[in-house]
């Protein structure tokens, strides 16, 4: 609005539509809803609401519309993280067996128990991980037969081949028996950690453990376990354990050279 409108609407009486600049002490720059923030200028900036539940979220220089961070959100989630039954001891390693057909891979066995490959269901919200050493690469388990064949989520990496060395193995944590699980569902990709409850059960023996460890170098204070009291009762125990990338790492000592126990982790929360 001009100097001439504003004097010529001084001169009769203003409408309820007439509309004075801000730099004339109107509201013509209020936007509908936004938050209006200091600048230093004459006109206000404004940030508008965003998603339902964002907070007004400073990042150091300037304040923008983000989801509210931190906190626990407790989970409804009616799948396992991941569970095993009729299983050894974590951690296996083996060779490809002929090329990969898509997500299939043939094995031959080299080491540990093939069935902690054999996941309980397709359904749960972890997959374990199989490392191709030789590649440097690695795919996640959907499950398998037991015997010759893994089937992973996806197809098997273009460079996969015969011959190559592959293991459950966790390269970052790099201790005898523990693998890496990766959420591929169940949380949210901005959480930082979850709290679970493990299940183990082992029918020949007691005193055999499940822990978990962060995805990260091995240090014996990080690990969270709970053990068998007795042959062939389920304990359990609960564990809070930090994120990287989707992954935390396990371990369990279920048998030795047998299939004799379950091992199972649920979520309760994640934060």
């Amino acid at each position: 609005m001009t100097d001439q409108q504003i004097s010529a609407m001084t001169a009769g009486t203003p409408t309820a539509t007439d509309t004075f600049p801000f730099q004339r002490g109107g509201m013509a720059n209020y936007q509908a809803s936004g938050s209006a923030l200091g600048a230093g200028t004459i006109l206000l900036p404004y940030v508008a609401p965003g998603t339902s539940g964002n907070v007004l979220t400073s990042n150091g220089s300037a304040w923008t519309s983000a989801a509210a961070a931190g906190g626990i959100e407790y989970s409804t989630n009616d799948n396992d993280i991941f569970r095993l039954d009729s299983a050894g001891a974590s951690g296996w390693t083996g060779t490809i067996n002929g090329a990969p057909s898509g997500a299939v891979v043939t094995y031959t066995n080299v080491s540990g128990n093939k069935n902690t490959l054999v996941s309980a269901s397709t359904s749960q919200i972890a997959k374990q991980r199989l490392y191709n050493t030789t590649r440097g690469n690695y795919g996640l388990i959907s499950t398998s037969n037991g015997s010759t064949t893994i089937t992973l989520t996806q197809n098997a990496p273009a460079d996969w081949a015969n011959g190559d060395t592959i293991t459950t193995l966790s390269p970052t944590v790099n201790q005898a028996g523990w693998v890496d699980l990766e959420f591929v569902s169940g949380i949210s990709d901005s959480d930082t950690g979850i709290i679970g409850q493990f299940f183990i059960l082992d029918s020949a023996a007691a005193n055999k453990p499940a822990r978990v460890h962060p995805f990260e170098a091995y240090v014996t204070s990080k690990i969270q376990q709970t053990y068998t009291q007795v042959a062939n009762v389920y304990m359990t125990g609960v564990f809070f354990i930090k994120l990287s990338e989707s992954v935390f790492s396990c371990y369990w000592g279920l048998g030795t050279s047998s299939d004799t126990g379950t091992f199972a982790l649920r979520i309760l929360a994640e934060f």
